[in-house]
């Protein structure tokens, strides 16, 4: 049966009356006023792209210098895309980091953790890493909407879950945070993304210190070793931007102590997280029942000044756990502010070592042209090249013109005893580059000329 409805579209259909063919029936009731109420079906048939196996609607949504961030749809559902770009896509290092990413990523499966989905060589961005479409917004964007405590406090629960998973399958992420954290827009779900950065134990390539200033530990900036705490570090960072209050805060204070005295797994962390929350659930029943039975006015006095007390206590004791983060958070700041300044003395000599270089190169290709001078106007001198077009038989030049046809070969060797301050690798250089000049520019000629000759 063929059926035309909306605008002349042509939908074919064989066989019995089949779920399409109700929809497309109740589409039209719905039109005609006629559909009966309690009937189900879509309320508009649109036409659907061809549905395929290769990626189409491929398109970029960023780059960094050295990765493509993409997405496209195959067999009707939108994936993520991570390539190499073009200009580095070639290199053994990138691609191999590529690889390891890869290879990290489909150790992992979790509700929290983007889901890899395989590799793919897509048209045009080559070989890519498959993973699902999250519809949603990272960490840092969801935080600006003012989610509700709740939600908050939800993320958290969520975030810790995936990086538990992530470590019980022995990954560091080494790169958490809230540019790494997306918050689906269909339920909220948080989701860990790029691995880029990540290591393990099993792997021994690319071991060298990474992260992101401001999230990484100070440990992690110099050492290669694939250490959970780092990312532990990091949460703590996390956990105080997400304002869940005093509790919360003393918490991820412990995340930012140094590597032996701060948490020591996400395990440690979450039942530290769970006790106190009991311990407020615990208080908020004694207020309430406190309040249903009406206490006597001596005992509620009684039990404001206990609590009172506890709370005079615990405010302190957060308060000097506070100034002893804020103390630990300078130091780590005069670190990294040390660390910088490494790098940049290290990029300052690398430069004069690349300057040095350059005018050394600049100094053997000047001497190799004066070199090229020299032998030219000994070989000139000699008028031989003028000589061989009129002078016979062969053997005579070579015995009557044997030292004229040496004379370039004497203003090389001259030269060479004349040159000083150079290295033997740079002497080496020169020599080589004097002597094909004699050879292709004088000798070859002559050869030739004197072959030409031996035919009288």
């Amino acid at each position: 049966m063929e059926i035309s409805i909306f605008g002349g579209m042509d939908i074919s259909i064989s066989g019995s009356l089949s779920e399409a063919e109700k929809s497309i029936n109740f589409a039209a009731e719905m039109q005609q006023g006629t559909h009966k109420q309690g009937d189900s079906g879509y309320l508009e048939v649109e036409p659907v792209a061809q549905v395929t196996g290769q990626f189409t609607q491929v398109e970029v949504l960023d780059q960094t210098d050295v990765t493509v961030i993409a997405r496209g749809i195959r067999h009707g559902r939108w994936y993520l895309l991570k390539a190499l770009r073009s200009e580095v896509a070639g290199q053994q290092m990138y691609r191999q980091m590529l690889l390891k990413e890869f290879n990290i990523l489909m150790q992992l499966n979790h509700p929290n953790v983007v889901q890899g989905i395989g590799m793919s060589d897509v048209e045009p961005l080559g070989l890519c890493i498959v993973m699902e479409w999250i519809e949603g917004h990272t960490l840092d964007w969801w935080l600006d909407l003012s989610p509700s405590r709740n939600e908050r406090r939800r993320a958290l629960d969520q975030l810790l879950d995936g990086v538990a998973h992530i470590h019980s399958r022995g990954v560091a992420h080494r790169d958490l945070k809230p540019q790494n954290i997306m918050i689906s827009d269909n339920g909220g779900w948080v989701k860990v993304i790029d691995f880029g950065l990540a290591d393990t134990d099993a792997h021994a390539t690319l071991k060298q210190p990474a992260g992101t200033l401001g999230y990484t530990s100070p440990e992690q900036l110099s050492s290669n070793y694939a250490d959970v705490r780092n990312d532990i570090y990091s949460l703590g960072i996390i956990m105080r931007q997400l304002r869940l209050g005093p509790g919360i805060n003393m918490l991820a204070g412990r995340c930012l102590r140094p590597i032996e005295q701060r948490v020591q797994s996400i395990e440690q962390l979450q039942q530290s997280i769970n006790k106190l929350s009991r311990l407020k659930r615990w208080l908020g029943r004694i207020a309430v029942l406190a309040a249903v039975a009406g206490v006597a006015v001596g005992i509620t006095a009684l039990t404001v000044r206990k609590t009172e007390s506890v709370v005079v206590r615990q405010i302190t004791a957060n308060t000097d756990s506070l100034q002893q983060v804020i103390a630990q958070m300078d130091s780590q700041v005069v670190q990294q502010k040390a660390t910088v300044e490494q790098v940049k003395s290290v990029n300052q000599a690398l430069r004069q070592e690349q300057d040095r270089v350059a005018q050394r190169e600049r100094q053997v290709a000047a001497t190799v042209e004066r070199g090229k001078r020299a032998i030219d106007q000994a070989m000139r001198a000699t008028h031989l090249m003028e000589y061989l077009d009129t002078l016979s038989p062969p053997n005579q030049v070579r015995s009557s013109y044997g030292d004229e046809m040496l004379a370039g070969g004497q203003a090389l060797d001259q030269f060479m005893a004349g040159l000083q301050g150079y290295n033997g690798q740079e002497m080496s250089s020169i020599h080589k580059q004097l002597e094909d000049h004699y050879l292709n520019v004088w000798i070859v000629p002559i050869n030739q000329k004197l072959k030409r000759a031996s035919r009288w």
